[in-house]
């Protein structure tokens, strides 16, 4: 009688074991840093736009003497829409522009239903469940004109601020051309 072990079945040794628990702690250590990584790239996106923008408007001011209240008039071929912000530019008057990403269908908040335990049935009403930690945070900019010492020639300048907690609303206020408005922080 032959005593052949099956090929489905194989020992695991104490050192296979060990290695692969450090493999899994190691996994499970990692896993959050990887998550955050798309949160990041997420709003680096709305940071790009921004300073792309920006510039897009530094150049359209120095060919034609004034802001554009259009994005697609700078030539930059940006989305207006994205699938996380919402891009918007207004003038505010001939010696500023401001540009704003705001955080677009990521709520702070979602709605669960609520089910019975152990049937699994659905009832009429939700929960409120907070999921700050997937919003982002929303953008703005600024570009002005500055006078230089001599009084006539000028020169443009531009400067982004992010909110300090994920928002749905941009910064738009600015009261002071060097400076963000509350509830946000220069980049």
């Amino acid at each position: 009688m032959s005593t052949k072990q099956s090929a489905n079945f194989r020992t695991i040794s104490l050192v296979d074991f060990i290695t692969l628990f450090v493999f899994a702690l190691v996994f499970i250590m990692a896993l959050p840093s990887f998550l955050n990584q798309a949160q990041v790239y997420k709003q680096n996106e709305g940071k790009q736009y921004i300073s792309s923008i920006n510039k897009g408007q530094q150049a359209y001011y120095a060919e034609n003497g004034e802001f554009s209240d259009n994005i697609s008039d700078l030539g930059l071929g940006i989305k207006l829409e994205t699938s996380n912000y919402s891009y918007k530019t207004k003038r505010v008057n001939s010696l500023r522009v401001i540009t704003t990403a705001t955080t677009k269908n990521n709520l702070p908040y979602y709605y669960e239903p609520i089910r019975l335990p152990f049937f699994r049935t659905r009832l009429p009403f939700s929960r409120r469940i907070r999921i700050s930690e997937d919003a982002l945070k929303s953008y703005s900019g600024i570009v002005y004109i500055v006078y230089i010492k001599d009084g006539t020639s000028r020169t443009s300048r531009s400067m982004i601020c992010a909110t300090d907690e994920p928002s749905l609303t941009a910064p738009d206020n600015f009261q002071s051309f060097d400076q963000c408005p509350l509830g946000s922080s220069a980049l």
